[in-house]
């Protein structure tokens, strides 16, 4: 027979440990992320180009074209307010000194009131500034900015908000129609781990429960302790999940660069 101090002590240990993590969930706040992906359309640099061909962008002359789509979105649970941005630390998306941005607009924004705007900064010609009203959990934008970046380095996008202490975080990039996160190699290993390890917990529990009946009490264990074990790897799913944007974001707009982000 299983005894009831175990029955007990499995459910408060299960039960503290899908508290725990609901209320890490719960206690995530405003959190403004993005996704990123870059494009050299065109370079002076190229073999296959002359020196007799001149590139053009609105006019203007310019020895190599690139592009970068960013996605932003709210990821957290309550709403961030553009009131919440500390003066001269608005959201910047900045790339290297010697590069230039040549054109920053919103390719498609949640809501029109969230009111997303994205300016060139003509003080600093490499980095573009971002103002909002307001971002609903899963409210964002869709960036996109043309610059002359030869090497197709990641921008770099820092900002100060009041009530998100993280800041703005990084949460990878994209391709069309095969979204990817950039998880860290410790991640897959934690959640590789947790899952073989439940898994193997419960196939050793099973066995003893079908073949050794006096061992009823610690195949019994075993199980729950595999139930237990498991979780950790449920929680990292649900966080991995949890890095992708929301649709509503990618669907329609991103499509038009299909030939492009293939």
């Amino acid at each position: 027979m299983i005894s009831s101090d175990l029955i007990i002590g499995s459910a408060i240990g299960i039960a503290g440990i899908i508290l725990a993590i609901y209320t890490h969930i719960v206690k995530i706040k405003g959190r403004l992320v993005y996704w990123e992906k870059s494009l050299k359309l065109i370079g002076k640099n190229e073999y296959l180009i002359p020196d007799e061909v001149t590139i053009l962008f609105d006019g203007k002359k310019v020895e190599t074209l690139s592009k970068t789509i960013i996605i932003f979105w709210n990821s957290g649970k309550e709403i961030i307010r553009g009131g919440d941005i500390v003066p001269s630390h608005e959201p910047r998306i900045f790339f290297d000194k010697d590069i230039k941005v040549l054109s920053a607009k919103v390719v498609k924004c949640t809501e029109k009131t969230n009111e997303f705007n994205v300016k060139i900064n003509h003080e600093l010609p490499n980095e573009a500034i971002c103002t909002f009203n307001y971002l609903e959990p899963k409210d964002g934008a869709v960036i996109e900015l043309m610059h002359t970046s030869k090497d197709l380095s990641s921008p770099n996008i820092k900002g100060k908000i009041k009530g998100v202490p993280k800041g703005i975080l990084n949460y990878g990039y994209f391709t069309f129609l095969r979204k990817k996160c950039r998880i860290s190699e410790e991640t897959r290993k934690l959640f590789w781990f947790f899952l073989f390890g439940s898994l193997i917990m419960l196939l050793v529990g099973v066995l003893f429960y079908t073949k050794y009946e006096e061992l009823l009490q610690i195949s019994a264990m075993v199980i729950i302790l595999s139930l237990i074990y498991g979780i950790p790897s449920v929680y990292v799913l649900w966080a991995t999940w949890n890095h992708y944007p929301p649709k509503k974001l990618y669907i329609n707009e991103i499509k038009q660069y299909s030939s492009i982000f293939k």
